[in-house]
């Protein structure tokens, strides 16, 4: 009974998701989201019967969020100064960096590193992370306007 409410909670959030997207709700539209829901629920669990969740963030990872609000303002700051450059003609000061990234820890560990890194990094407007090579401890990533690798990032491989 537990994994039939389970699986009809996704069912439902699944749907209530369809009509967000789809923003028109009518009897065709509850049929085709129900179906599409059902796929999406069938196809959730096969993916998890072949390779289970792997994600598992420390808990001071995340209270490093507070810090992302000044960074994109920063980053904001530097891509207007980029596109006042474009506007008198300037070349762009765009480039591709890498910077040490260590993961560690199981799989799971190593795998919340990488996925809240490229999310941190990425969330503001002056960078992109491009790759995160596990191999070499690397981290490429593109910047509009070149700074510093934000502290947030730093606090991911403690």
């Amino acid at each position: 009974m537990k994994r039939f409410a389970g699986y009809l909670s996704k069912w439902l959030a699944f749907i209530l998701l369809w009509f967000l997207f789809v923003y028109q709700v009518s009897l065709p539209e509850f049929f085709a989201g129900a179906a599409a829901a059902a796929l999406t629920v069938v196809a959730l669990e096969k993916s998890l019967q072949a390779e289970p969740f792997r994600f598992s963030p420390k808990l001071g990872w995340w209270a490093q969020i507070w810090r992302l609000p000044g960074i994109v303002l920063e980053d904001f700051a530097a891509l207007l100064q980029t596109l006042g450059r474009h506007a008198v003609g300037k070349r762009s000061l765009a480039l591709f960096q890498l910077t040490p990234f260590h993961t560690s820890g199981d799989p799971a560990r190593r795998a919340a590193q990488r996925c809240l890194a490229t999310t941190f990094m990425s969330l503001s407007p002056n960078s992109v992370v491009v790759d995160i090579d596990t191999e070499r401890d690397l981290m490429m990533f593109h910047q509009v306007k070149q700074a510093p690798v934000p502290l947030i990032i730093r606090k991911l491989e403690e």
